[in-house]
């Protein structure tokens, strides 16, 4: 419904560090439609990736190396639920590439690059982050499949090669 996208982009700008609300942007038609016509929805976006990578470079290395998630003691002693949600860092990933990948996001990227400017800038961001990300979780293999899917999907439009002096900010 209007109200339930709403509610979402309103929690999303609101609590941007919870990297776990695009859960609901990825599931729900409505709300990934409303988040595809944003026009700050690249930026908002590479922000949650980016934010998702400091949370990787914290993350314990036996948790990022193995694609079993695990649950903590308070699920042991109060029991889990069908509705309980959990989620390892390669899940967060994922449900933010899959917002990125949907056809409502879909004309983003070549969006940025005609826009140039600070939304080229956050597109690059973006597939830099991903990139990044790809080597934190080498044994999650469906975040690493929507990752190369992204980073494909993008990539022309990120660097394009018709366009000198673009890529100078990246080089080191």
């Amino acid at each position: 419904s209007p109200e339930h996208a709403d509610t979402v982009a309103f929690s999303l700008d609101e609590y941007r560090e919870n990297v776990a609300l695009f859960d609901i942007v990825a599931r729900c038609r409505e709300v990934r439609e409303a988040y595809g016509q944003r026009g700050d929805g690249i930026f908002h976006a590479t922000d949650a990736l980016e934010r998702l990578n400091e949370l990787l470079r914290c993350a314990p290395p036996a948790r990022l190396l193995t694609d079993v998630g695990c649950l903590g003691v308070t699920s042991a002693v109060y029991g889990v639920k069908d509705t309980d949600a959990f989620y390892v860092e390669a899940d967060l990933c994922r449900v933010v590439l899959d917002v990125l990948l949907s056809k409502d996001c879909a004309a983003w990227p070549l969006a940025c690059a005609a826009a140039g400017g600070h939304a080229a800038v956050a597109l690059r961001r973006s597939f830099l982050s991903v990139l990044e990300i790809m080597g934190q979780i080498p044994a999650h293999s469906f975040a690493l499949a929507a990752a190369l899917e992204y980073l494909s999907s993008c990539f022309a439009h990120a660097f394009p090669c018709d366009r000198f002096q673009v890529h100078n900010g990246f080089w080191i």
